[in-house]
């Protein structure tokens, strides 16, 4: 049992559960499994300028397929990736294990020089 199971602290899945409780006429969808979130290639640019001094020739770029002509479309080189994709509750479940697992392995020391490097943001 996880130390928090039974106790739902994930703020995405929470927002995700009011909003997929609204009626359709308000979420302007039926049945969508995605949020409303904003990703503006330009408003990611603008905010990462402003927050951690993002050179001029760096720019977030949409990218709408992963098929490898769309791919090779993608302004080189690549620094990072922001995946936007619907959310199920395995999804939610998934996020429960692997928060537990790196808080897990935070506590005892085990965490790799690269995940002590990464940044994660959630957007909620």
């Amino acid at each position: 049992m996880m130390p928090d199971e039974g106790k739902d602290d994930d703020r995405l899945r929470t927002i995700h559960t009011e909003l997929s409780s609204k009626p359709a006429a308000q979420r302007k969808s039926e049945r969508s499994p995605w949020l409303p979130l904003e990703s503006n290639p330009d408003i990611f640019t603008s905010f990462a300028r402003r927050i951690a001094c993002l050179p001029p020739e760096w720019k977030f770029a949409d990218v709408l397929m992963l098929d490898d002509e769309t791919l090779a479309s993608i302004p080189r080189p690549v620094a990072a990736v922001i995946l936007l994709f619907p959310t199920t509750d395995r999804i939610y479940e998934a996020r429960a294990r692997e928060k537990h697992k790196l808080l897990h392995d935070m506590k005892i020391g085990c965490v790799s020089p690269a995940a002590k490097k990464a940044f994660h943001l959630e957007q909620v």
